[in-house]
């Protein structure tokens, strides 16, 4: 199977477990004025292949990576940008469900947030005292 056919089924099983979310492609590249005279570039360099939004408000971001394909160095930049703002970023590959991946690292990404919240919270009350 290919990126794009493999991209369409992740969409597809992820609309599917999330139906209130929402999520769309993110292409980037190169493609030629229709004069051919300029070369056009459009989308963020490293940016991840699907952006969307989880109905909480929380951006989520995932790239995809089919056979032997591995996360470039932009890719990290961008994965990093997008967890400092507090956002989900991860990888779904063909290597295992579509599925699985999806809620692995979707309930990962919220148990973790309502444990720093919580220990956020608990730390606060306990310095107010």
């Amino acid at each position: 199977m290919g990126h794009q056919e493999y991209l369409r089924n992740v969409m597809l099983e992820f609309q599917k477990t999330f139906p209130k979310a929402r999520i769309w492609q993110n292409p980037t590249g190169t493609a030629m004025s229709m004069d051919l005279k300029r070369v056009i570039k459009y989308g963020f360099v490293g940016s991840a292949d699907l952006t969307g939004i989880m109905p909480d408000g929380i951006r989520v971001e995932i790239e995809i990576k089919v056979g032997k394909d591995r996360q470039r160095e932009s890719q990290k930049i961008f994965e990093n940008v997008i967890k400092d703002c507090n956002g989900i970023y991860f990888i779904v590959d063909d290597k295992s469900s579509i599925k699985d991946q999806l809620c692995r690292n979707l309930t990962a990404y919220y148990r973790d947030w309502e444990t720093d919240r919580k220990s956020t919270r608990l730390n606060s009350s306990h310095s107010a005292k």
